[in-house]
């Protein structure tokens, strides 16, 4: 077995600040934070830009900051309780790129991107990721939509780096990951009533290396080692796996608008991935400026 630290909390609660702006359809940025009440606040925003070169072509360019919500210590980081050290707080700074092409009524596109990964006391991280797929509305009527396609997608992270020990980050993040998806999404208006219902369904393989219980500090690394090698049951390593299998999610979400400027809704998100199910509740007031 493999040893380390508990965990002494298991909750954290604040309250994020979170501002938008979008002009037309082809400039997209916010700011914001990490919940305040966070052993520490991280500024989020991102920018992305979206320029028509020709009615044959567009770019899409993404720059962004984004906190790391996998698990608690990813998010808002915890406490050793043996030696009252905080870590975690992971977030993503880096960008992306992409071209997409019409194609009769839909659109095809392709993509890849690189970011970093940094937190308090935690093992700095890089991704990159690739993409491309097409998507392909087979209702268009007014403000009814049913929308279906295809996406392959591939990323790739340095280290493994998903456990709770001192100096993991609690965050997925596989060597290697190939998916391939199928997505259905329609969305209607009945009056002042906005819906939008879909899902998605896929199959996915994934490679996890190795990764030592404390990835960033060589003496308590060393330490653990040497218990290791004079005690067969104990392990300085999380094993490095590969798996595949199905992956999907559905999703819903109903809006009212209560003047042409501010609505009230809510979300229901299911995800099964590749590692984890997640299920999420949102309730959202949205005001138009």
């Amino acid at each position: 077995m493999t040893f380390g630290h508990l965990l002494s909390s298991t909750t954290a609660s604040g309250v994020g600040l979170a501002l938008s702006y979008t002009t037309s359809d082809w400039l997209k940025a916010d700011i914001g934070t990490t919940p305040i009440g966070f052993h520490s606040t991280n500024v989020l925003g991102g920018v992305e830009l979206a320029p028509t070169v020709n009615d044959n072509l567009r770019f899409r360019f993404t720059g962004e900051r984004r906190a790391i919500t996998d698990s608690l210590l990813s998010w808002a980081g915890m406490r050793d309780p043996v030696q009252g050290r905080y870590w975690g707080g992971v977030t993503r700074a880096g960008g992306r790129g992409q071209i997409e092409i019409p194609v009769g009524r839909g659109y095809l596109y392709a993509g890849g991107g690189y970011s970093e990964y940094q937190g308090d006391q935690v093992a700095s991280n890089t991704r990159t990721e690739a993409g491309a797929g097409i998507g392909y509305p087979i209702i268009r009527d007014g403000d009814t939509e049913l929308t279906t396609g295809l996406d392959l997608v591939y990323f790739a992270f340095q280290k493994n780096l998903r456990y709770f020990t001192f100096g993991q980050g609690g965050y997925y993040s596989p060597q290697s990951y190939t998916a391939i998806n199928i997505p259905l999404d329609y969305r209607s208006r009945i009056g002042d009533v906005s819906y939008r219902i879909g899902g998605t369904l896929g199959y996915v393989n994934w490679r996890e290396d190795a990764s030592n219980l404390y990835p960033n500090n060589p003496d308590l690394q060393a330490q653990a080692e040497a218990l290791a090698r004079n005690n067969s049951t104990l392990a300085a390593q999380f094993p490095g796996q590969s798996q595949s299998g199905l992956i999907g999610g559905v999703r819903a979400d109903l809006d009212y608008a209560l003047t042409p400027q501010l609505s009230i809704g809510g979300a229901f998100r299911y995800d099964k991935a590749a590692n984890f199910d997640e299920t999420r509740v949102l309730l959202r007031l949205n005001n138009r400026f």
